[in-house]
């Protein structure tokens, strides 16, 4: 399944993370922020957005790019040991390894860095050179720069992640 503007709030509902009375009720907007992935900005009024990235291009390199974002965005909540990233990351909602769908919480402010760029026309030094100059993006190039293999379970758990060499 592709998810599009037309199809993702059904997708949303199949999936438990928006409930259908919510619609209805008009506690849901959707927004094509599409890019080199599929991404769309779900937006509430009443209850926390999301931010919904799913892959174009199906090889293996950009699966494994999505897997790794997937996995940052879980080892920030689950383990100690990167929980420094949780400042500069949304929180992880859900990863669907199937069809390779990514869920986070949607910063509502937030700007990816071509957003940025195209607003101010330059990057300035603080947000190039440190982490706290981070934006809270929605995008897993927040995670940092290693490729660790990935390890998924049938049922959605992170069985493992092993730095690559």
């Amino acid at each position: 399944m592709l998810i599009t503007a037309s199809n993702i709030c059904h997708y949303l509902i199949a999936q438990r993370v928006i409930s259908s009375e919510s619609v209805v009720d008009g506690d849901f907007a959707v927004v094509d922020v599409s890019g080199r992935n599929r991404n769309f900005k779900v937006i509430r009024k009443r209850n926390a957005g999301y931010f919904v990235k799913q892959i174009q291009q199906w090889d293996a390199q950009t699966v494994a790019m999505l897997q790794c974002g997937a996995a940052c965005y879980w080892l920030a909540r689950n383990d100690s040991n990167f929980a420094s990233l949780t400042t500069v990351m949304p929180e992880f909602h859900s990863y669907y390894l199937e069809r390779h769908i990514l869920i986070t919480e949607l910063i509502p402010e937030a700007e990816n860095l071509y957003e940025h760029l195209r607003r101010v026309d330059h990057f300035s030094d603080d947000v190039a050179a440190t982490p706290e100059g981070c934006q809270k993006s929605g995008t897993p190039s927040a995670c940092g720069s290693f490729e660790p293999e990935v390890r998924w379970s049938s049922d959605h758990r992170l069985l493992s992640v092993t730095p690559s060499a």
